[in-house]
């Protein structure tokens, strides 16, 4: 437990693992990096039966990759979470394959208004596929592109959820359908003048 209304900021080269729960109360907010030399080396790590908590205020960790164990979990109530690679490695969500990988149940496993995967200044490849958050809202960003396994079945299932993509490169390419999603809200961006090809099973509202 920290005291209230205190920003808790922290930082190491080698990883960060939390062993214990973290509660943060009134506006304080959580920041890791726990690759502060960018050599990709360092993991953060929640283990089993650890939460990290908030008041409904950010979430941001920075790491070589991003470990949830078990029962382990984040929950910053109507707070934005943002995980993000130390340096320019692929990302994987879901079962799509990636250097820095946030897996369905690490996903599931994090309350939050809006999860953020990824950094806009950082060209990481992003591969997503097998991922269901079901009413909940999740952000992609990259300077690189965004991109499902296959064209089976969806990608992304967010059920009532919103979707926003913002990449600096094309979204969807990869395969003949381009990304497969069922959200019930879609909003992208895309700087760079690429393709965007986005393939919904369901009733979509764009943005």
């Amino acid at each position: 437990t920290y005291p209230a209304n205190t920003p808790v900021n922290l930082s190491a080269t080698a990883g960060i693992t939390l062993t214990g729960n973290q509660v943060l109360s009134g506006t304080s907010t959580f920041t890791a990096d726990a690759d502060s030399d960018d050599n990709g080396a360092g993991v953060f790590t929640i283990e089993t039966g650890v939460t990290l908590s908030t008041a409904d205020q950010a979430v941001s960790i920075t790491a070589g990759d991003f470990v949830i164990n078990g029962t382990g979990a984040i929950n910053a109530g109507s707070g934005v979470v943002t995980l993000a690679p130390s340096t320019a490695v692929s990302i994987g969500i879901g079962t799509g394959a990636g250097t820095f990988h946030v897996s369905n149940a690490e996903a599931n496993a994090i309350t939050a208004g809006t999860l953020t995967i990824g950094d806009a200044s950082k060209a990481s490849v992003v591969t997503v596929d097998g991922l269901t958050m079901l009413n909940k809202n999740l952000s992609i960003t990259t300077d690189s592109t965004i991109n499902d396994t296959d064209d089976a079945g969806d990608a992304i299932t967010l059920g009532t959820g919103t979707l926003t993509l913002r990449s600096n490169g094309a979204i969807g390419g990869l395969n003949a359908q381009g990304l497969n999603i069922d959200v019930s809200t879609l909003n992208v961006t895309s700087t760079g003048g690429n393709d965007i090809t986005i393939r919904d099973s369901g009733d979509i509202v764009g943005g």
